[in-house]
Formats: structure tokens, sequence, C-alpha cells
């Protein structure tokens, strides 16, 4: 059995639809972000029945979550319960 690994930039492979470039990559959190993911805690994170949309935190994490819907937006998967939740998960983390 041959497995065949995708590399990207080889022009035949898979290629990344994100541009890495676009986004503050910084991997410490600035106190601002980690008051604001403190604040929101894990039930509102996890964007289930106690989500809060309107939290002024949000806007505080907005570095943080912009390449996380970027991809989401990328995917072709038809929108389901199960896949929003799996979106949201991953993102509270």
């Amino acid at each position: 059995m041959t497995t065949t690994v995708a590399t990207v930039g080889t022009g035949g492979g898979w290629q990344c639809p994100i541009d890495l470039r676009r986004y503050d990559r910084s991997p410490v959190l600035s106190m601002a972000e980690q008051r604001a993911i403190r604040e929101l805690g894990v039930r509102n994170l996890r964007r289930l029945r106690h989500h809060d949309p309107d939290a002024p935190q949000w806007a505080e994490i907005g570095r943080l979550l912009r390449p996380l819907q970027d991809v989401n937006a990328s995917f072709d998967t038809p929108p389901s319960m199960h896949t929003r939740r799996a979106i949201h998960d991953a993102a509270a983390c």
C-alpha cells in the first residue's frame, strides 16, 4: 500500500487556502486577551446555551479567532449541528 503525502507549495499537491502572513501570530497573549478569555469562561467560549455573542470580550480576542474563522470558511462541508459544535469547541480550546 502506498501513502501519498500532499506538500504545500509543490504545485501539484494540496495548497493551503489561508495566507498566514495576514495574521498577528504572536505566541504571547496580551493581558487584555488573557482577561477576556477568563471573563468569557468555558461555557461562553464553547458557544452553547450560555453563549453571549454580544459580550465585549469577543472583540478583545478577535486576532485569535480570525484565523479559525477563516479556516472554517474555507471548508467545503455542509453546515450541521455537529460540525458547528466541533468548530466552536476547537475555537474554545
